[in-house]
């Protein structure tokens, strides 16, 4: 097993992909540490989307509060609905950090664009259309998702797209390994090992053996839940004190129309929504419903007698509320975590599910059989939050320790946040090589 290189990568998510592709195309000999495997089979349907999920997809916060993620290669981006949105306002506007110079660059190498018509058709445009009529500013969104390869009335998402037509870390870790990067899978990763306040590489567990692998530059890209307690015990202790979830509700009901495809499950989630309310009132809403079998388990959690919604699951419309939420709770270092939700987030979850329930009805469904399904967690982030734990390049207090993913920001985003943390590691890819030249 190789023991050194140029860098060490920790995670291979959104931002350790990047990160890894960006500095292996530039000819640093990099090392990517994956705690999980890199799951190929059964991609699209429940059984490989719990084998990738944290605990089958049951890790709740101490109050209850649902989070998915995947612990795979590839991270949580095999998880997302591929949907495009440009980085939060704040990121520039309070953090005095720049990312349009990489923009562009994100969005072509996402493959970002709008999605034919025939794959809005349905239950997307029906939403659409009853949303503007109730005075609404709906739009079709952009997607990092192949229009060659997705399939009318698929909506696998959320599951691992089993057609390879979403965008995924995975496509940027393939890369990196093409250009000479070496990916190491089920490696857990427990502390970053330093001397003399500089980085000198990084202290695992295989199993039960501990090895040790070393470089003069670590990138923790673990994600939202596990950089902070790698940092944690390494000696960084303010990493981990307040969590964002960017929490989520579904709303949804039956419709009771003649129209054909008129359940969410024929459309690819989050074509389509608003991003009218999210300035003003911090929700943004699309579109989504969940697999049949997680709706059966969501709506169980919600009361038993809900579970028989499942019989009109072909003909359900599902609108979801998202929003920013206010940095509450910790990460504790088994990962286990606090997060209380506090009167504003759960305000703006009521505004957006109120907006949810007009619209539904506006589209054609029946009064009665609206439902709001449990609130969860979607995008676990702030735990090393620039100004804090980060600098503004967001290197640590230990020299050359970077951290590169969703626990960078110090605001909930509220939105999806994969294409923000590609440019973001586009940006450190900048500061890297321009650092190494300076040396």
């Amino acid at each position: 097993m190789k023991r050194e290189a140029d860098v060490i990568v920790v995670g291979s998510g959104a931002g350790g992909a990047t990160i890894a592709r960006e500095l292996s195309r530039r000819g640093f000999d990099v090392l990517i540490l994956e705690k999980g495997r890199y799951h190929k089979h059964f991609l699209g349907t429940h059984l490989g989307a719990a084998l990738m999920s944290d605990q089958m997809g049951l890790r709740v916060s101490r109050e209850g509060v649902q989070c998915v993620r995947a612990i795979t290669t590839g991270g949580s981006t095999m998880f997302t609905c591929g949907t495009y949105s440009k980085p939060a306002p704040f990121i520039a506007e309070k953090l005095g950090i720049d990312l349009s110079e990489f923009i562009d660059e994100t969005r072509t190498d996402m493959g970002v664009g709008k999605m034919p018509q025939k794959f809005i058709e349905g239950s997307s445009l029906m939403l659409l259309e009853a949303a503007l009529k109730c005075g609404y500013k709906w739009e079709v969104f952009e997607k990092f998702i192949n229009p060659d390869k997705c399939r009318e009335h698929c909506s696998d998402c959320m599951m691992g797209c089993p057609h390879d037509a979403k965008w995924t870390a995975r496509n940027f870790v393939d890369q990196a390994v093409s250009n000479g990067a070496t990916l190491y899978q089920s490696i857990r990763v427990e502390s970053v090992l330093h001397s003399n306040g500089k980085v000198t590489g990084v202290q695992c567990l295989k199993g039960t053996e501990l090895i040790k692998f070393y470089a003069p530059l670590v990138i923790l890209a673990a994600g939202g839940m596990a950089s902070a307690p790698i940092l944690n015990r390494s000696g960084i202790w303010a990493a981990g004190q307040g969590v964002f979830l960017d929490p989520l509700m579904l709303v949804g009901g039956a419709y009771q129309g003649s129209q054909a495809f008129a359940g969410s499950k024929y459309n690819p989630p989050m074509t389509v929504g608003s991003w009218e309310f999210y300035e003003s009132e911090g929700f943004m809403l699309a579109p989504l419903v969940d697999p049949w079998m997680m709706f059966i388990a969501q709506m169980g959690m919600v009361s038993i007698p809900r579970v028989f919604k499942f019989l009109r699951y072909p003909r359900w419309m599902s609108i979801m509320t998202k929003i920013t939420d206010d940095r509450s709770g910790q990460i504790y270092l088994n990962e286990n975590f606090t997060k209380p939700l506090t009167d504003a987030d759960r305000h703006k979850l009521d505004r957006g599910a109120e907006v949810s329930t007009e619209i539904l009805i506006k589209a054609g469904c029946k009064p009665k059989s609206i439902v709001r399904g449990p609130i969860r967690g979607a995008h676990p982030g702030g735990t090393c939050p620039i100004g804090t734990v980060v600098d503004k390049n967001l290197e640590t207090e230990i020299g050359n320790l970077y951290v590169s993913d969703a626990s960078v920001f110090p605001e909930a985003l509220g939105t999806p946040v994969v294409a923000t943390v590609v440019a973001m590691n586009k940006r450190l890819t900048k500061h890297l090589v321009n650092k190494k030249a300076a040396n």
